[in-house]
């Protein structure tokens, strides 16, 4: 039904987006093949169910770091993958600043130039946290530089991410 060979792994966000493709040609198929009156008598439209439900629209602005023109970009989504949030807390004193780093796919965390060895690593992921650190500016420098159409050159840029519009129901994957 969803096209997956027995043997082949898949994982859970590529399941995820996998299953929600299928059903959603299923609700294509299957509402093409009612007619025009039936549709409305029986509760509407399945064609735009899943995107009625699930789809957002995310926009990435780019401001280059030189000139200050910036570029926006907006896409569609029906789910967000965040990336993974742990809490670490300085220990200074008193007082406890905290800052958070990314853990990549393989497992290896990725920390913040400004964290220093002294961390303490939570084991509770909050999702808020993650939320907070995928809408999190990035700066875009070296290999990963801007092409600035303004400047005709490779800038250093800062991106951000918001929402331009978010959906009745938001599918996270972590």
């Amino acid at each position: 039904a969803l096209g997956l060979e027995n043997d082949e792994m898949q994982d859970p966000n590529e399941f995820a987006r996998l299953l929600f493709d299928r059903m959603h040609e299923s609700f294509q198929q299957s509402s093409s093949h009612r007619a025009g009156s039936q549709k409305k008598q029986q509760g509407g439209d399945l064609t735009e169910l899943l995107p009625r439900i699930f789809r957002g629209v995310s926009t990435y602005e780019t401001r280059c770091l030189e000139c200050h023109q910036s570029s926006q970009r907006s896409d569609n989504f029906m789910d967000l993958t965040l990336p993974i949030a742990q809490e670490k807390e300085k220990k200074t004193g008193d007082t406890k600043t905290k800052k958070y780093s990314k853990k990549s796919k393989n497992d290896n965390i990725v920390v913040d130039d400004n964290s220093t060895n002294n961390m303490v690593s939570d084991k509770d992921v909050n999702v808020q946290d993650c939320l907070n650190l995928y809408l999190h500016s990035e700066i875009l420098e070296g290999d990963n530089q801007y092409y600035c159409d303004h400047c005709k050159t490779k800038c250093n840029a800062q991106r951000t991410v918001s929402f331009g519009t978010l959906p009745p129901v938001l599918n996270v994957q972590l």
